[in-house]
This record gives structure tokens, C-alpha cells and sequence, in this order.
């Protein structure tokens, strides 16, 4: 089935959109129907101008910049991602289900780029460029073995598994930003301040916190010291910032790595002395 009766309607009239030169125009769209399910595609901008009949040739650049906010290059490869793709065309902005069959073959498409084509995080392309989209957690039923007529290669657990995704999945990373942004209150002035943050208004009402609190206070910096730098998390861990398992609050989160440890791509937590070194 042709790519093109997916397309977003509502694209042609971004005005980003129609500020694009007709050549760049030609050649997202050529990459639009080429795409595999995850939305990767082969970048060989020789050929692909040669099919898109761009007269006078780009350099990569060129090319580049001027497909800025369509598609952005895949790290370490000659691929290109084709974004929002996923949520317009394959999951209709419903969320990537493991058990329809078009969108288990977007966990297919995501396993071969990484293993053939050695894309490093394919799942980390589809959600920050998919922003809207919630990737849903495994049911008991596909925890279990294959179903009759699959092989264990194709069980959404074995695709989970290879592409590092937690069995609770992943929720849309719009929902992420509204947990965080609970955490901050606006002041009169309508400018963000943190909730527990010291402001004028604490003077009246400084002498109601207890010493305890104070100590609390204290030891709570103390054992951010042990909170691991960059250099000291093992390559190919997700970013820190935030927690992968959604049963793990933000706060309990932040309090593990301020003991010392880090988050893994499964979402669990390890010590340096119990990863081994």
C-alpha cells in the first residue's frame, strides 16, 4: 500500500511548509513514500535528485537544511528519518498497539535498521520525533510465548526485548511534560517559580519549619554529591533525567540517582559496583 494516501492534509498549509523550495518539497516526498513502517529511509541524495528531477544539484547541505523540520539524519548512517511519519501515517495519532499488524511491523522495520544497518537507538528516533504518541505496554498474553504461527523472533516481547522498550511501554512525551510541569507554580508576576522554591513570600512564615526540616535539607545536598556524571554511566544508557518505568515517580527517580545510581534501558537501576566495574 502506497505511503502517499497517508499523508498529513494539514502539512501543505504550515506556513514552514510552503516556504520550502519546490525541489525540497520533491524530494520529502519522495522520502515520505519510501520510508519503511518506522520511518526510515535510504538518504542517497545523488539518486534520489536524479528521480526527483531537481535541475540544478545540491550538495548535502543543501539538502539538509533545506528538509529542516521534515527530516533529520539518522547519527552514524546513511539513512534518513521522516518525521511524524509513524503518527500520521501508520498510527493515525491512536498510539503504536503490539498487537495490530502494521504496527508490529513498525517494531520489525525498527529491529532490522538496528541490526543490519547499525542505527544505535531506533525506538529513540520514533518517540522524540512522534512526540504525540503513546507506545502501549505489552499485555500478559504477549509476554507469553509465540502464538501459533509466529516464531520467537517475531513475538512483540522478542521486539521489545531487541529494542530496549520497557514491557510498560512508553506514554507520549506531551504527557511527560505535563507530570513535570506539576512540579512548577506560577507566581503573580506570571513567571514560573519552582514550588518549593525560597521566595519573599516565605519570609512571614520561615519560623514554622521545625530544625528537622532544615537537616533534611542538608543531607539531601550531601547525597547529591553522589549522583554520577556523565563519564560514569555506561555508554548506551538512555537519558537520566527521567524515569522509563511509569510506575517510578519522578521524585523516587531523582532520589535513586542521587544514591549513586543509574537508569538502564529496561528501566531498571544499577550501582556501578553491581554493573561491575
Amino acid at each position: 500500500m502506497s505511503n502517499y494516501i497517508h499523508m498529513n492534509p494539514q502539512l501543505v498549509d504550515d506556513p514552514e511548509f510552503q516556504e520550502k523550495p519546490t525541489w525540497a518539497k520533491a524530494i520529502w516526498h519522495y522520502l515520505w513514500c519510501k520510508c519503511d513502517f518506522a520511518g526510515f529511509a535510504e538518504a542517497n541524495w545523488r539518486v534520489i535528485q536524479v528521480i526527483c528531477n531537481v535541475e540544478e544539484p545540491k550538495t548535502d547541505d543543501e539538502i539538509w537544511e533545506a528538509l529542516e523540520g521534515l527530516v533529520v539524519p539518522v547519527k552514524g548512517t546513511a539513512l534518513a528519518y521522516v518525521k511524524n511519519y509513524i503518527q500520521t501515517a501508520r498510527a493515525q495519532g491512536e498510539g503504536v498497539s503490539n498487537d495490530a499488524g502494521a504496527h508490529i511491523k513498525i517494531y520489525k522495520d525498527m529491529k532490522m535498521r538496528k541490526q543490519r544497518f547499525k542505527v544505535k537507538d531506533p525506538m529513540s528516533y520514533a518517540r522524540e520525533h512522534n512526540p504525540d504518541l503513546a507506545f502501549h505496554k505489552l499485555s500478559e498474553s504477549n509476554k507469553s510465548k509465540a502464538k501459533e504461527g509466529e516464531t520467537d523472533k517475531e513475538t512483540p516481547k522478542h521486539l521489545f526485548d531487541v529494542l530496549g522498550i520497557p514491557y510498560e511501554g512508553y506514554v507520549a512525551w506531551n504527557e511527560r511534560e505535563k507530570e513535570a510541569s506539576k512540579s512548577v507554580s506560577v507566581s503573580d508576576n506570571n513567571k514560573p517559580v519552582e514550588v518549593n522554591s525560597y521566595t519573599q513570600q516565605d519570609d512571614e512564615v520561615e519560623d514554622i519549619f521545625p530544625p528537622v526540616e532544615q537537616e533534611q535539607q542538608i543531607d539531601s545536598v550531601s547525597v547529591s554529591s553522589k549522583r554520577l556524571s556523565e563519564d560514569q554511566i555506561p555508554e548506551g544508557m538512555p537519558d537520566q533525567s527521567r524515569p522509563l518505568d511509569s510506575a517510578i515517580t519522578q521524585q523516587d527517580h531523582n532520589r535513586r540517582l542521587d544514591e549513586g545510581y543509574f537508569m538502564t534501558i529496561e528501566g531498571h537501576y544499577y550501582t556501578p559496583e553491581d554493573w561491575g566495574f
